[in-house]
């Protein structure tokens, strides 16, 4: 599927009988490819919530769904790429090196090779399927966490694993695998005990269901 979506970036030019290089911006409409396939192409990889991912070359892909502060003005997230990168585009130049002095130098902001790129980087996360949009997404996990300090309750929800091992360290809340959620449902329980709510023990559901547990990450709290 083609896309087109508006940019604009710097160029540098020497005017007529000049040798300093002079810059101006650009605005270009530009042309790029989305991957698309139908549900035969792709395998089931997990269900969140009843919701599907599914596995396509190596990398899952969610379906993307459509902000409510813009249901208005587009009918689908599909809408929204197809249409939205050409009226409300983003991909302009953006600063090179916040560091120096003439931060706001015509050099110092990107060329047309530079926002291609992100583009380019952007459009290649995305997968049309039989019409829908989907993006890649990282693993989903069950992230358990309290609220308050005087123990006003327990959550175990699904959060997408996105996080390097460093990052996690002093992170509030525990994690646990798609595969674990048994232990995670346990230890849910363990902790409303100990925070003097019972009446939560039991009640926190299997969200995740998994097909293809060799995209199961492990996790580190």
């Amino acid at each position: 599927m083609k896309i087109e979506t508006t940019i604009k970036y710097y160029e540098g030019y020497i005017p007529p009988r000049c040798r300093k290089m002079r810059y101006r911006e650009v605005m270009e409409h530009v042309w790029n490819e989305v991957s698309e396939c139908t549900l035969s192409d792709v395998e089931l990889a997990f269900k969140v919530k009843g919701r599907p991912i599914y596995a396509y070359k190596g990398q899952i892909y969610k379906e993307e769904e459509l902000h409510s502060c813009v249901k208005d003005r587009f009918e689908s997230a599909l809408d929204k790429l197809i249409r939205g990168g050409n009226i409300y585009s983003t991909y302009f130049a953006r600063t090179k090196d916040i560091k120096r002095k003439d931060y706001w130098a015509a050099d110092n902001q990107e060329n047309r090779e530079d926002v291609m790129k992100r583009l380019e980087d952007d459009l290649s996360r995305y997968l049309v399927i039989d019409g829908v949009l989907y993006k890649q997404t990282p693993v989903p996990v069950y992230r358990l966490i309290t609220f308050g300090c005087l123990g006003d309750g327990v959550s175990l929800y699904v959060e997408y694993y996105q996080y390097p091992p460093e990052a996690i360290v002093g992170m509030r809340g525990i994690y646990f695998s798609a595969l674990d959620y048994e232990e995670a449902s346990r230890t849910a329980d363990e902790v409303a005990v100990s925070q003097g709510n019972p009446e939560q023990v039991g009640t926190f559901e299997k969200l995740i269901e998994v097909y293809k547990p060799e995209f199961v990450e492990p996790v580190l709290n």
